[in-house]
């Protein structure tokens, strides 16, 4: 499955939760100190908006259009509009690219700008706002309203990594199929405090990443009893590991203690449809441990 062909599955996902469910929280993320959320209706309609923008820029069909690999809602959205767009969405290469989309403004809905820039062979960068791409309409920003996922039933997913991998825009799908809560933390050097704040039910992360939790998240926990506290905050019910290659066994023992034992990323066990699991690249089943 391609970028084009998951984000017009996810459009038709998103759209159906839209209107089932206009106001529920989907995407989550850091403002500072505090966090927004972008409910279904809000996330619909700046994709909704930033794709009649790029359809009215003129593009060639099937333009190829560079984003951002961050793991931020603009960054996420813009793979949505230049998919719905009928643009083709790509992640490498973005400086060499004539057409990139970017997302100014930050995490806010509010204030969520879409830039289209184009590169001139013979000039400087053009950056061409585009028409309709700042929706309107607000989210709650005090920092409780951003925590009520922690208090529903449904599964939330957290995430530090963007839309750039086929496994990272499956998972995207797999939210929008069992109508998840997505926690996005762009600083790799914030997600083991995040994940400690944030009580996600599911994480996805490179083996790498997750061997790198193991070690900070007692640190961070600190006082005299860091197992008791993490015991406390963790409640991770699903621990993915990204890619062919296996946590650490200290990582295994790590959150089969605290949490979950991590397992390699089947969407299929968690009820995710044929299309997610389609857009997961092959992956080795291998023993844990290395």
């Amino acid at each position: 499955m391609t970028a084009a062909e998951s984000g017009a599955r996810a459009l038709a996902l998103l759209a159906q939760r839209a209107e089932e469910s206009p106001a529920q929280p989907w995407l989550f993320a850091p403002d500072g100190y505090d966090w927004r959320w972008w409910s279904w209706a809000q996330a619909a309609a700046t994709v909704a908006a930033v794709a009649a923008g790029l359809r009215a820029a003129d593009l060639p069909p099937g333009s190829a259009v560079y984003l951002s690999p961050a793991a931020t809602p603009g960054a996420l959205l813009a793979w949505l509009a230049a998919a719905g767009a009928g643009l083709a969405p790509c992640w490498e290469a973005a400086e060499t690219g004539t057409f990139r989309l970017e997302c100014a403004g930050g995490p806010r809905p509010e204030r969520a700008g879409f830039l289209l820039l184009r590169r001139r062979e013979d000039g400087p960068e053009e950056r061409c706002p585009l028409a309709g791409g700042r929706p309107a309409g607000g989210s709650v920003t005090r920092p409780e309203a951003a925590a009520r996922h922690r208090r529903e039933s449904r599964p939330v997913l957290l995430r530090g990594r963007g839309t750039g991998e086929a496994d990272d825009r499956a998972l995207v799908l797999w939210t929008l199929q069992r109508e998840a809560a997505l926690v996005l933390e762009p600083d790799p050097g914030a997600l083991a405090a995040t994940l400690l704040w944030s009580r996600p039910t599911h994480l996805a992360e490179p083996a790498a990443v997750l061997d790198r939790l193991a070690t900070v998240l007692p640190q961070i926990a600190g006082g005299r009893d860091p197992a008791r506290r993490l015991r406390r905050s963790l409640r991770l019910r699903t621990v993915w590991w990204l890619g062919a290659e296996a946590p650490a066994v200290e990582t295994v023992a790590f959150f089969s203690r605290f949490a979950a034992a991590p397992r390699p990323l089947d969407l299929a066990a968690e009820g995710g449809e044929a299309e997610a699991v389609a857009a997961i690249r092959p992956q080795v089943r291998l023993e844990a441990g290395r």
